[in-house]
């Protein structure tokens, strides 16, 4: 398997690309280095993945002025009995009909030779 991280000094990684976590820093607050903006000018998965994060990033930061309402205590409750319902499934899938017979834990005695 290929290593998809940077070699030390090389943002752009193994599979072509630069790194997901560089592509966050770069739409965060970095700029990119010269290697980078090449890379990004010829590569639109990398750019397009730029794009899109710094997208996300100005709508988290534009939302930060909307004013949140707390949710009732009904809401919850609904997501309590919702989360409650789903542990209890997964508890009843656990369980199976299905007998499987377990091997001894010590060996047995070794046979005689005739």
């Amino acid at each position: 398997m290929t290593p998809t991280t940077p070699a030390p000094g090389n943002p752009v990684a193994a599979d072509g690309h630069i790194d997901d976590d560089r592509l966050v820093d770069l739409s965060l607050t970095e700029e990119p280095s010269r290697v980078e903006r090449t890379h990004l000018a010829g590569c639109a998965t990398c750019r397009d993945g730029l794009a899109a994060l710094r997208r996300t990033v100005e709508l988290t930061r534009a939302s930060a002025s909307v004013a949140t309402v707390a949710p009732g205590p009904e809401v919850w409750s609904r997501i309590e009995a919702e989360l409650d319902g789903e542990s209890r499934a997964d508890d009843d899938s656990r369980r199976s009909d299905v007998v499987v017979p377990l091997r001894a834990s010590t060996p047995a005695e070794p046979r005689r030779r005739r």
